[in-house]
């Protein structure tokens, strides 16, 4: 029996994209349970069934983990961004497609909570396209920044929170019929076209 599990593990190893692979989705299932701040290369590893040292071959650092991790679950949003910086989308049509990234993975939302609390900066290209979407913002009126920032702390708040909602209120209180009727508040908030030069 134990032999069979090390020649497994042992196999899984012969297949680097496979193995980084079983990494990475280990990685998101415990970082989206604890945070970043309780999770260890050592508890990663044990979860994967991997050597400490293999998880740290294919990763380096716990911080080049946790940028791995990032870059992956904000796949859908860094595109998004990529659309607005290239002036295929407005402001309203990139809240939408947030609001939409979050309302179809619960496991997404949670990341983007995780993100929020803990200290650790994002990776260098999503750093980049934050900045470049801070200066493309400014050139935004006021009123739709506002918008903006209100249409964030509704989706934010709901989806971000909606658990302690359904502990709170009751489950019923957090079922599809009111994410879906939350989802058209903020449609309406955002508007489209939002921005004053469309």
């Amino acid at each position: 029996m134990i032999e069979q599990s090390v020649n497994k593990v042992a196999r899984r190893t012969n297949d680097p994209v496979a193995t980084r692979a079983k990494i990475l989705e280990t990685s998101i299932r415990l970082f989206n349970e604890y945070g970043y701040h309780s999770v260890s290369f050592a508890q990663i590893a044990k979860a994967t069934g991997f050597p400490k040292s293999l998880v740290a071959y294919h990763f380096g650092t716990k911080e080049e983990l946790w940028g791995a991790v990032t870059a992956h679950m904000m796949k859908p949003a860094a595109e998004a961004m990529d659309l607005f910086l290239a002036g295929k989308l407005t402001v309203g049509e990139l809240l939408t497609m947030r609001l939409q990234m979050l309302a179809a993975s619960p496991q997404r939302a949670r990341f983007v909570a995780w993100t929020s609390l803990s200290n650790i900066d994002i990776p260098l290209p999503l750093r980049e396209r934050r900045d470049l979407m801070r200066k493309r913002i400014v050139d935004i009126d006021a009123e739709t920044v506002r918008r903006c920032l209100m249409a964030l702390a509704l989706m934010d708040g709901w989806f971000l929170n909606r658990s302690s909602y359904a502990l709170l209120i009751g489950e019923e209180a957090v079922d599809s019929v009111t994410t879906e009727r939350l989802k058209i508040e903020i449609e309406k908030l955002i508007g489209l076209p939002l921005e004053s030069e469309a």
